[in-house]
């Protein structure tokens, strides 16, 4: 775990210009060829935003990429790194597909759904563990008289407000565990 946190620190402290309208330092493609491997074999549309080694051998990575997570890039590294665990959240909004990938045991990732609200005055972004947490959300933004009891009533609830409000858009999605 250690190596791969060295490798981000390495290619983040390199101060040679980005080319515009490409990836950074830390674009995917520069992690695989620090490991050795080739780029122009693997999908890797993504580069790392953040990372920080939460304690020894749990390096938390946050990943930008598009549409999905990055698996051909964390099936190469997890080729590289056989004794590291890699569990993962993924958002791709627009897609609506909201992922996680962690120990069902003992999870990582404790969020289970995502509410985003955005116009009419209205910003809020939340994280939940339950949808009942969600929910109350749900009521309080929209004023309701009820809380929604579930995803589909809340989901309705969300559209009706938007229909009356065009410059909003919302996006109320349950993570999926793969």
């Amino acid at each position: 775990m250690a190596t791969l946190k060295n490798t981000l620190d390495q290619l983040s402290a390199d101060t040679t210009p980005v080319p515009p309208m490409s990836f950074g330092h830390l674009w995917l493609g520069n992690i695989v060829k620090a490991y050795g491997g080739k780029t122009d074999t693997l999908y890797l549309r993504g580069e790392v935003l953040d990372y920080e080694l939460i304690q020894p051998g749990l390096l938390q990575l946050s990943v930008e990429a598009a549409w999905c997570e990055p698996s051909e890039w964390r099936a190469f590294m997890q080729g590289r790194m056989p004794k590291t665990d890699f569990y993962w959240m993924s958002e791709e909004p627009g897609m609506c597909v909201y992922q996680k990938h962690d120990d069902i045991r003992n999870p990582h990732f404790h969020d289970n759904y995502i509410l985003e609200i955005y116009g009419c005055g209205i910003e809020h972004r939340g994280h939940y563990i339950t949808f009942e947490e969600a929910a109350k959300d749900v009521k309080e933004i929209l004023k309701l008289p009820r809380t929604p009891k579930t995803m589909k009533s809340a989901k309705k609830a969300l559209g009706q407000f938007q229909s009356q409000h065009e410059d909003l858009s919302y996006c109320f999605e349950k993570y999926v565990r793969v």
